[in-house]
């Protein structure tokens, strides 16, 4: 195994970027301020957020999301480990993966964060993980080759990769007891919904007044089309699917209900914020789930100690990217992903103090406010949705947009028109510029202005502070995670525009 260590240690100089998760909805500004920092394409990315609360995670409901984040990684408690942990570590060691140098229980004594810890010391660039692709983990090419395959049969195109693992998984639990000794101990390791609640969870299980609170139209907008397209491939495509495979002669789905939609909602949430993927975003990457490294925690890049890659001869291999110290938390990135990324497919956010994860943090602005007068902005901000804001816009101003998009200075969304939400920075300052001269549209500090006198609980941040620490212990972990959301995005364009402010005032003096 000495080539298999050689690639292993060159996998340190590879730089990972975030997989795709499942993605049916254009995502618009999310994929706007994903781009304004995207690390280069790699073939392993992504993968499961902290957790307190879920199968092998236990805990009960966070403190204020401002602690119950932990800070950058560092040496943790030695932790006795879970239950479900030893079943699964020997369900992994009989498979053929190397885990026995792991452990899994609380990693941060302060806020009982859970996750994996080194249970001895591990060298740089000595493997830590080594699961087999053909034995232990689960991916859309074993969901297509198993029985629930036949639901989709023929339409691989149309149900993503996520999806169809989703629905593997929820095969595998509807066989109870039938599967306990295939999959039945990485399946126990998959959180809940309820379990997810008790944490936050990622926002498409979140209810529609509980994701407004975040106050983030594109935030809201892109959740509830992601949910639509859902239903509309459950509707359209799985639903019908099952019932008709199950009416084989034959068919292991005899004798099996479809499942609802929101067991397809669960599953298919919790995969994709646990998922990792291989190959291109966007071009067939595959979704896969590793049992073990997928109870990882995230750390931006800077600071998590580990690589990862799937090894050419079928291993998912984690190694060292540094020397560990027994008792120290094992961190995985999977990249250099904004808050409201990290939120919407994770449920969760690393602390507003962590200067590695603030580097990733962009603002975002809505064009069509440069044509709102200030006192329209929060209606405005309110009223138009994503396939109409363009056409109600001032003469001059369509064709003013697409050519700064050509131009390169805008961005554009899945389906190709310009994006209606834009991340700040030089890009953006340059083409309001152009729009400022060119259509009479407001100038770029007051689409600042604009964009933070939109949010409809105000513009000052402390008073969401002040309502998180008068209220925090009587939240809901989801109220508590918006409000801390919406403060840091007041931040953000608050500190934008006083930066704008400062530099206008500085080429006047």
């Amino acid at each position: 195994m000495g080539s298999a260590r050689a690639w292993a240690l060159a996998m340190l100089l590879v730089s990972m970027g975030p997989a795709v998760a499942w993605r049916l909805a254009a995502s618009h500004a999310c994929a706007a301020a994903a781009a304004s920092c995207a690390p280069p394409r790699a073939r392993v990315a992504a993968g499961p957020p902290p957790k307190r609360a879920g199968k092998g995670f236990g805990g009960g409901a966070p403190a204020a999301p401002s602690r119950s984040t932990r800070a950058a990684p560092a040496a943790a408690p030695a932790a006795s480990d879970s239950a479900e942990w030893a079943v699964l570590r020997s369900w992994l060691e009989a498979r053929g993966a190397t885990v026995d140098g792991i452990g899994v229980g609380i990693v941060d004594a302060r806020t009982g964060l859970r996750g994996v810890y080194a249970a001895r010391a591990f060298e740089r660039g000595e493997p830590i993980f080594k699961v087999p692709r053909a034995t232990a983990i689960l991916d859309e090419a074993r969901a297509d080759a198993s029985a629930v395959g036949a639901v989709w049969a023929g339409r691989e195109c149309d149900v993503p990769a996520c999806v169809r693992v989703a629905l593997l998984v929820l095969f595998l639990l509807m066989r109870g007891d039938a599967c306990a000794d295939d999959w039945g101990p990485a399946l126990a390791m998959l959180p809940t919904r309820a379990e997810f609640e008790s944490d936050g969870g990622p926002l498409e299980l979140w209810s529609v007044a509980e994701v407004s609170l975040c106050e983030c139209a594109q935030l809201i907008g892109e959740v509830g089309a992601r949910s639509a397209e859902l239903r509309a491939l459950y509707d359209g495509v799985l639903l019908p699917g099952w019932e008709r495979a199950a009416q084989a002669a034959g068919s292991p789905l005899r004798g099996l209900a479809p499942p609802s939609f929101e067991r397809v909602q669960w599953a298919v949430v919790a995969v994709s914020s646990r998922a990792y993927g291989e190959g291109e975003p966007g071009a067939g990457s595959s979704s896969m789930l590793v049992p073990a490294v997928d109870l990882c925690n995230h750390a931006p890049p800077a600071d998590a100690n580990t690589a990862k890659a799937l090894a050419p001869w079928g291993e998912f291999v984690v190694i060292a990217a540094r020397a560990l110290a027994a008792g120290e938390e094992v961190t995985i990135t999977y990249g250099p992903l904004p808050t409201r990324r990290l939120l919407q497919q994770f449920g969760f956010m690393l602390p507003r103090a962590l200067a590695t994860q603030r580097a990733f943090d962009v603002p975002l602005a809505r064009l069509d406010l440069l044509w709102a007068g200030d006192g329209r902005a929060r209606e405005s901000a309110r009223g138009d949705g994503e396939d109409v804001w363009v056409a109600k816009l001032p003469d001059g101003a369509r064709d003013a947009l697409a050519e700064l998009a050509r131009a390169g200075l805008l961005l554009r969304d899945k389906s190709g028109a310009v994006s209606r939400w834009q991340p700040c920075g030089d890009g953006l300052r340059a083409a309001v510029a152009q729009l400022h001269a060119r259509t009479g549209a407001a100038s770029y500090a007051q689409l600042l202005r604009r964009e933070l006198g939109a949010f409809p609980s105000g513009a000052q941040p402390e008073a969401d502070d002040a309502q998180l620490a008068e209220r925090a212990p009587e939240m809901p972990p989801r109220h508590q995670l918006a409000l801390e959301f919406r403060a840091r995005a007041k931040r953000l364009l608050r500190d934008a525009a006083e930066t704008e402010d400062a530099c206008a005032a500085g080429a006047l003096g």
